[in-house]
């Protein structure tokens, strides 16, 4: 019989009761994880982003596939009161430009598939303060993601959030002008 987390539950709960049914299940990447491995991972990304700096109401940017990736960087953030910055895996250089500039984002999580456009922005982003590149190929002055995720600490961060903290900026598709972010509390 298949498990599913309740909607409202947190990692946590979801975790405590369902520990090894799976969670992460990514072809893509042959990769197969259990609630209880996830918040391993998760763990371990968001204290690695908080040895890097990252702090409560920093902008984490990320231009990803939907992923494992994504689901660590969401969770991460979550954890450590950073503000999860999703911006779509199409968008030109000029239009990253834009809106990492606009969220201010501190750090900027993407991919082979959208290094072109992230590159051809990067010398114009002028907030963000890591980039971190999740396949084997990263470009000079950028953290491995996976590097990071064997770095931190499986431990969950002492990290207080509160509901009415923000969650995450997401940025209409701008079609009658510029995209603008919506912002969401973790009580949404």
């Amino acid at each position: 019989m298949a498990h599913y987390a309740t909607i409202g539950d947190t990692l946590e709960q979801t975790v405590a009761r369902y520990p090894d049914t799976d969670a992460i299940v990514y072809p893509r990447k042959d990769q197969r994880w259990t609630y209880r491995e996830f918040d391993d991972r998760v763990n371990r990304l968001a204290n690695a982003l908080i040895e890097l700096g990252v702090e409560k109401g920093d902008r984490v940017a990320t231009v990803l596939h939907n992923g494992s990736e994504m689901a660590l960087s969401v969770y991460a953030c979550a954890k450590i009161g950073a503000v999860f910055t999703p911006l779509n895996f199409r968008l030109p250089a000029d239009e990253i430009e834009y809106i990492v500039n606009d969220a201010e984002a501190d750090m900027v999580v993407y991919e082979s598939d959208t290094k072109t456009a992230v590159e051809n922005a990067r010398p114009e982003l002028n907030s963000v303060e890591e980039f971190v590149f999740i396949d084997d190929d990263a470009p000079e002055e950028t953290r491995s993601f996976y590097g990071l995720l064997e770095s931190g600490s499986p431990e969950s961060p002492e990290v207080v959030v509160d509901e009415n903290d923000i969650y995450a900026f997401i940025y209409t598709s701008g079609t009658t002008g510029r995209p603008k972010g919506v912002v969401h509390e973790h009580r949404d």
